[in-house]
């Protein structure tokens, strides 16, 4: 499409000039673009602006930190969770969501989960802010497997190769790396093993439910090959040991479309279920490198 491609291009732009937004005049023609660079001058003449503060971190704080831009989803836990965000909703995915923060300037939400640290918040000039029932939805895309509200999301997402859509995508992704809990927690050898709980989550109530009739009839075997590696179950411990050609590999793994896990991929990844039936589990669950 040649609005994509012509979006795709401002936002490519945008990033070429990260070092000098607040010096260069950006010519875009978009008024959510030039709000943003008007925070950003606001930003260097106003001290009490830059940083953060207590009262800054709130489920729904938008920040931008090298022209990389986050919103807060979630406060009760430490480093405190976010959800990758961008101005350039046109590139939005019928995985994303489009919201207007407060100052009625239209953002997408990618489901696309980091964290963040509060030397990271220092480094962030905060946006704006978004309302938390927006918030709400996406967690509950991701955690939980509930569908996203249809007048919500982007356009259906475009995996050719050459695709802007996909190349936006990859790009937040690669981009916002530095913010996965693998790169900001230190003194922790994070490569060797990992734990992911999924017990009572939507998307295993979903498979439970789904195979029930089946469940009886599957496979009782406790190790499978797959893949990615071998799969061993004992009691309501899934245990995959990763062939070592993924090992260190950035990858997102699924789980009845939920997403499981999002990062470095470790030696062995260990995941708490219900689910009795490698089988089953193993069937319902995929890896995308990225």
């Amino acid at each position: 499409m040649k609005i994509l491609d012509a979006v795709y291009k401002l936002y490519k732009h945008s990033l070429e000039n990260k070092n000098s937004t607040t010096e260069i005049e950006i010519n875009i023609n978009k008024d959510n673009i030039n709000s943003l660079r008007n925070a950003q001058k606001s930003a260097a003449n106003d001290t009490s602006f830059n940083g953060y503060s207590s009262t800054d971190i709130q489920v729904g704080s938008l920040f931008m930190i090298d022209n990389l831009f986050f919103v807060v989803s979630n406060t009760d836990n430490y480093p405190y969770e976010v959800f990758v965000a961008s101005p350039f909703f046109e590139l939005a995915a019928d995985k994303d969501i489009i919201v207007e923060d407060n100052d009625k300037e239209k953002w997408v939400i990618e489901s696309i989960v980091r964290y963040v640290t509060t030397s990271i918040l220092e480094a962030s000039i905060k946006i704006s802010s978004i309302d938390e029932e927006y918030i709400n939805i996406m967690k509950s895309y991701i955690k939980d497997a509930k569908k996203l509200p249809k007048d919500m999301v982007g356009t259906p997402y475009n995996d050719f190769e050459d695709s802007e859509q996909k190349q936006f995508r990859e790009n937040e992704i690669r981009r916002s790396l530095f913010l996965t809990l693998e790169n900001i927690e230190e003194g922790e050898d994070i490569t060797d093993h990992k734990v992911i709980s999924i017990k009572n989550s939507q998307a295993e109530t979903n498979i439970i439910n789904r195979y029930k009739t089946k469940m009886a009839a599957a496979s009782f075997d406790s190790f499978i090959n797959t893949r990615f590696g071998e799969m061993i179950q004992k009691d309501e411990l899934v245990t995959i040991n990763f062939k070592n050609e993924f090992v260190g590999e950035t990858a997102r793994i699924f789980i009845d479309k939920m997403v499981l896990y999002e990062g470095v991929l470790p030696r062995k990844l260990d995941i708490k279920t219900k689910i009795d039936k490698l089988e089953i589990l193993k069937n319902n669950l995929s890896l995308e490198v990225l």
